[in-house]
């Protein structure tokens, strides 16, 4: 941390609560509990915010760690929902994937899209792996229901 930083940031003593990472999750945190009345420090190694939601370079090269794509960001959808309690839903914008094909990959000279609508996603795979075509319609069910229950975690109250 350069010496600047640490003469000017708050003695520990000072505050109820340190959040060690700025990432979602660490701001989120942060939000909240400052909301609750407490005096919040996070600190972070990086000189940005953000974690794995921003790119950043070392030795020279370019890394985009992780989020590419955010999901279920639409009106009264669960991510929405999330970033409008924390009271940030305005101040983030969202732009919609390339329906046709928002993502390729390449296999040699062989390339394959993806496409953001999940059935033409199922006929693609079909189309091009046809001897696959139950266990491809098997396994993206299965996928489905997991989704499914996954989306459920938040309204569970108790074990």
């Amino acid at each position: 941390m350069p010496l600047d930083l640490v003469r000017t940031s708050p003695k520990i003593s000072t505050v109820d609560t340190v959040i060690i990472g700025s990432g979602v999750g660490g701001l989120a945190a942060a939000i909240c509990l400052s909301r609750a009345g407490q005096k919040v420090l996070v600190v972070e190694q990086h000189d940005v915010p953000g974690g794995w939601c921003h790119s950043f370079y070392l030795n020279g090269d370019r890394f985009t760690p992780g989020v590419h794509y955010v999901g279920l960001v639409g009106k009264g959808l669960s991510t929405s929902v999330l970033y409008e309690g924390l009271g940030i839903g305005n101040a983030i914008s969202f732009y919609r994937q390339n329906p046709l094909a928002f993502e390729h990959c390449w296999i040699g000279e062989e390339r394959f899209d993806y496409p953001a609508d999940f059935k033409t996603f199922e006929e693609r795979l079909i189309q091009r792996f046809p001897e696959e075509a139950k266990n491809i319609r098997s396994y993206l069910l299965l996928v489905t229901h997991i989704g499914r229950q996954l989306s459920l975690i938040p309204k569970i109250r108790t074990i």
